[in-house]
C-alpha cells in the first residue's frame, strides 16, 4: 500500500509531516502498535469483572425447624452511581431503582429450585425503624469483617476464628414466619460515563497512566435468627444490574458457596 493519497481527477498529495509530528506510518504498522494495548485493557478489564470467592462461613449446611429452611431476606441495599469526566461521582435514582427490582427479581428466581423457602418483608411502617436499625447494624459489622480479612493492617488479633455475631436483634423477627435465617445483599457500583471512558483511554494512549473509572462491590450476609451469629459471608465483585441478565450475575456471584 502506498503512503500516497490518490484522489480520483487529483494529483496524489503526499502526506505532510509537521516540524513536530511523528513520522507517518503505514496504517498496518499502527494497528501492530494499538493491538496489545487494546489486548492488555480487555483482559485488565475481563479480570476486573472475575469473581472473587472469599466466602466465611462456621456452616456448611443449613438448618431448620421445618422441612423448608426459611429464610427472610431484607430489603437489599443497593447504590449505583455513575462517576462524570472530571471524577465527581452522582448517586442515579433511577439506574439504582431499576437496578433494586432486578436485584429482588434474581434473588427470587435464585431460591426457585432449592428447598429452601423465602419471604420478602413489605416493611409495614411499624417494622420501617426495626428494619433500618438491623440494616445499619449489619452493615457496621460487615465493614468490621471486611477490614480484618481483606486489609492486613486492620487485622484484629482477638479473631482468630470466623466468630461474628449481630446479637439476637432478629429473635422474633416477623413471628409469622418464623425464620431460621435471615438474608442480606449489599451492592454498590460506580459507572464510568461515557466521557469518563474516553478519557481513561486518551489518557493511557497519550501519558500511559491510568485514571479512576469506577468500581464494584457485593456483599451478603447469612445470620441466624435464633443466635445472631453470621454463619456465613461472601463479597465479590458487584454489577451494575440495570438489566435482569446482569443482576442474576451478581446473584450468582455474591451467593457462590452458600451453605446447602
Amino acid at each position: 500500500m502506498s503512503g500516497n493519497i490518490e484522489l480520483r481527477g487529483m494529483k496524489s498529495i503526499e502526506p505532510k509531516i509537521g516540524e513536530y509530528g511523528l513520522r507517518a506510518e503505514s496504517a498496518r504498522s499502527i494497528r501492530k502498535i494499538l493491538f496489545p494495548f487494546l489486548l492488555s485493557l480487555t483482559l485488565l478489564f475481563v479480570s476486573s469483572c472475575a469473581t472473587v470467592k472469599t466466602a466465611k462461613f462456621t456452616t456448611s449446611e443449613l438448618i431448620g425447624k421445618a422441612a423448608k429452611t426459611k429464610i427472610l431476606i431484607l430489603k437489599p441495599h443497593v447504590a449505583i452511581h455513575e462517576m462524570a469526566m472530571g471524577g465527581l461521582i452522582e448517586l442515579k435514582a433511577d439506574w439504582t431503582e431499576a437496578a433494586t427490582k432486578n436485584l429482588n427479581q434474581a434473588l427470587k428466581e435464585h431460591f426457585q429450585d432449592k428447598n429452601i423457602a423465602v419471604k420478602f418483608p413489605k416493611n409495614p411502617p411499624e417494622q420501617k425503624n426495626a428494619n433500618t436499625q438491623a440494616r445499619q447494624l449489619l452493615d457496621a459489622v460487615g465493614k468490621s469483617i471486611f477490614s480484618h480479612y481483606y486489609f492486613p493492617n486492620q487485622h484484629l488479633p482477638s479473631k482468630k476464628e470466623f466468630n461474628w455475631s449481630v446479637g439476637k436483634i432478629f429473635y422474633g423477627f416477623d413471628g409469622q414466619f418464623d425464620p431460621d435465617y435471615i438474608l442480606y445483599v449489599s451492592i454498590e457500583a460506580t459507572l464510568a460515563s461515557g466521557n469518563r471512558q474516553a478519557l481513561a483511554l486518551v489518557t493511557a494512549l497519550v501519558f500511559g497512566a491510568a485514571i479512576p473509572t469506577g468500581h464494584s462491590q457485593g456483599i451478603a450476609y447469612l445470620v441466624e435468627t435464633k443466635s445472631g451469629d453470621i454463619v456465613w459471608y461472601n463479597r465479590t465483585s458487584g454489577g451494575a444490574m440495570r438489566e435482569l441478565k446482569t443482576a442474576k450475575i451478581t446473584i450468582r456471584n455474591v451467593l457462590s458457596d452458600f451453605p446447602k
